[in-house]
């Protein structure tokens, strides 16, 4: 990929785990600390992404990524270090993605299936065909989106 290919990738990314991110937090912390912990991890944001360039330029040589910039700071066991974070934090995402569009999915085909007043509630499953049980769990959408 060129670095062109890559940024289009990160900022795609980035942009999706907002529109899937953003709504689930506020649902789940609601109108007050939903905008705060969004505002404050935008200043977290705004402050490292700050903070990693001035370091970058006031290294002596121009270095151009976190990792050569760790392992001029720290040494070899600092790429290691950032290699796993960055790895766990992806992971992170890509594991809230699955969960997000799993409950999504599930929400959805229960809507579609029995129709919209059941769609909120904790109804027992079990008298109905195995299509719907299967269709309405939240494993049904992690495997759709992961097929996809």
């Amino acid at each position: 990929m060129t670095i062109m290919q890559t940024a289009l990738a990160l900022v795609a990314t980035n942009i999706g785990g907002g529109i899937l991110g953003i709504p689930f937090a506020f649902y789940r912390m609601g109108l007050v600390l939903g905008p705060i912990f969004v505002l404050m991890m935008a200043l977290l944001s705004q402050i490292s992404t700050m903070m990693i360039l001035k370091v970058k330029d006031m290294t002596p040589r121009k270095l151009e990524s976190v990792y050569e910039i760790a392992y001029l700071l720290f040494g070899r066991p600092s790429i290691f270090v950032v290699c796993i974070t960055m790895f766990l934090g992806i992971y992170g995402a890509l594991i809230l993605y699955y969960i997000i569009i799993g409950d999504t999915v599930s929400t959805l085909m229960m809507s579609l299936l029995l129709g919209a007043d059941h769609a909120e509630k904790d109804i027992d499953l079990d008298n109905e065909p195995w299509y719907v049980q299967l269709s309405t769990h939240r494993s049904f959408g992690v495997l759709i989106m992961a097929a996809s």
